[in-house]
């Protein structure tokens, strides 16, 4: 299904449109430091995140990896699911053509 016929499916304008929400708050979170109350804290929020970046892309990494078994765990319960059900019409396909 196309929204107002410019060829995009809603999904993809759902990811897009979440992007931008998270890219909208972190511009909200980077002019805090305009008021002098609160650039001390923004600040220290991005010097924390500069000294843990090897522990996030290793945190990533591995929810990535948790993530890449999930999917395949749920693909392959899919793939069976799939196939019991296809036994299922064959097993009573004669009574159904009769």
């Amino acid at each position: 299904m196309y929204i107002w016929s410019i060829g995009y499916e809603p999904l993809y304008l759902a990811y897009a449109a979440s992007v931008s929400s998270f890219l909208l708050w972190l511009q909200v979170f980077y002019w805090m430091r305009l008021f002098r109350s609160m650039s001390f804290y923004v600040l220290m929020v991005y010097e924390t995140m500069y000294d843990i970046r090897y522990f996030l892309i290793m945190f990533f990494a591995c929810v990535a990896a948790f993530g890449n078994a999930v999917l395949i765990l749920d693909f392959a319960q899919s793939v069976a699911s799939q196939l019991s059900l296809d036994e299922t019409e064959n097993e009573y396909a004669p009574i159904i053509n009769d």
